[in-house]
């Protein structure tokens, strides 16, 4: 990658750079370990904040609307059928996890298998989806 002179260059490589992405997947990554349980409740003692599996999951919604709309597709008719559905899978399966008791029980009865799958699925999808 050649690098540009100037003001303006500086900025065109900076943003070649996707720093959005970059930063949505480290956001993603841990917010999906403490919904799905590979991490505790972080406490942040600083603000007086514990950032629990419920606050983990509305971020991690915005990192998916986020990572939607910095990617260079920007609309589902880019995505072939199957991509779509591993891009919806990953959201949808923090949501059921979180708000259907069925698949909560489910997810304690196969500890830590399903939880390990939900969380690879979490990451999977948003690979797909920034591609």
């Amino acid at each position: 990658m050649a690098y540009s002179s100037g003001v303006g260059g500086l900025l065109s490589d900076y943003a070649q750079l996707r720093t959005l992405p970059a930063l949505t997947v480290s956001l993603l990554f841990v917010c999906s370990a403490i919904l799905f349980g590979a991490i505790p409740e972080v406490p942040i003692n600083w603000i007086g904040v514990t950032i629990s599996s419920g606050s983990a999951l509305i971020v991690s919604l915005v990192i998916y609307v986020l990572a939607f709309a910095s990617s260079e597709t920007k609309s589902l008719e880019y995505y072939e059928n199957w991509e779509m559905a591993l891009i919806s899978s990953g959201p949808g399966i923090m949501l059921a996890y979180q708000y259907i008791p069925l698949v909560q029980d489910q997810f304690a009865a196969n500890s830590p298998t399903l939880s390990i799958i939900g969380f690879v699925f979490s990451l999977v999808s948003w690979g797909v989806m920034v591609r």
